[in-house]
């Protein structure tokens, strides 16, 4: 009776274990299960998320591959354009005839429409040439006062004076008295960039101006019939009577010289922009004219 109850007291035990056994393997598996299901779930998502990423990687270098291409080829133009510009300036039997007074003209290549400047050098104002008269009546014309333009006008005459053998400089102690850590050059201007350095000139007045100056024409007049707007008008504000009636002329179509051909030794200035698949790009170049001997012309600046 006994041995039959501790066996049936076994057997019970026996079967309770194997079943809270089967049920917690049961419970292990379904968290695996569901641990394995979360980490597919995230496997996926990082997945797509990867996926979307190379997508917008891919759509973002063909958009930039698409661009740079527009952005070669209207570079290309636009230099070639220029060429063309220099070919018609060096040979005077080509049918192809520019103005050279900065007037926007139209040349296509390859089905692309080039916009086209030419400014001739001799039609600015020369830094390292004009009389101080013309300098007062170009700062003048920026809104400058009349004093403020004549003390302008003279520290640009020094700037591009040298001293005198003997003679005390007597202007590099204005720019140390101003806070400047230098003085004036007492020597030629470099580039039209350098006038921001004269004490007194502004970036306003430098950016009004720099269109109508140049280092390179040499000479102390300017030649109305190929000069810009904003000289003449500079010009013609201070009583010039040829500048005024250039303007004049201009205004009706008749103005007189915009159409001359450069002379060997002139500075020219070319300007090409040109617009493909929505990239806009613009090249300009200076180039002097010189004898056939020298190669007819030489590039003095390229950008």
């Amino acid at each position: 009776m006994i041995w039959r109850e501790r066996t049936s007291r076994r057997s019970l035990w026996f079967f309770f274990g194997r079943e809270a056994k089967r049920q917690r393997v049961s419970r292990s598996l379904t968290h695996e299960h569901g641990f394995a299901l979360v980490l597919v779930l995230w496997m996926g998502l990082l997945i797509a998320i990867i996926a979307a990423g190379l997508l917008r990687e891919a759509q973002s270098a063909r958009i930039v591959a698409a661009g740079d291409a527009a952005a070669l080829q209207a570079s290309l133009i636009a230099e070639g354009a220029i060429h063309r510009a220099i070919l018609s300036l060096v040979d005077p039997s080509d049918p192809l005839r520019w103005h050279i007074d900065g007037t926007p003209q139209t040349l296509n290549i390859l089905g692309h429409d080039v916009n086209i400047r030419i400014e001739s050098e001799a039609g600015k104002i020369d830094l390292n040439a004009a009389p101080p008269s013309v300098l007062v009546a170009l700062f003048r014309f920026a809104q400058l006062s009349a004093s403020d333009s004549e003390t302008l006008a003279d520290r640009v005459v020094a700037w591009r004076s040298p001293i005198p053998s003997g003679a005390v400089d007597s202007t590099t102690n204005i720019y140390r008295d101003a806070g400047r850590s230098y003085g004036p050059r007492h020597g030629s201007f470099r580039s039209v960039g350098e006038l921001r350095m004269v004490l007194g000139m502004t970036d306003a007045v430098q950016a009004a101006l720099a269109s109508g100056l140049t280092v390179l024409s040499g000479n102390p007049t300017v030649d109305r019939g190929v000069a810009g707007d904003l000289v003449l008008q500079a010009l013609a504000a201070s009583g010039d009577g040829l500048a005024a009636a250039q303007l004049s002329a201009r205004s009706t179509g008749a103005a007189a010289g915009v159409d001359r051909l450069p002379a060997v030794g002139e500075a020219l200035t070319i300007v090409a922009s040109v617009e493909v698949r929505g990239s806009q790009t613009e090249r300009r170049t200076t180039i002097r004219l010189v004898n056939a001997t020298d190669g007819f012309y030489r590039v003095l600046e390229w950008h």
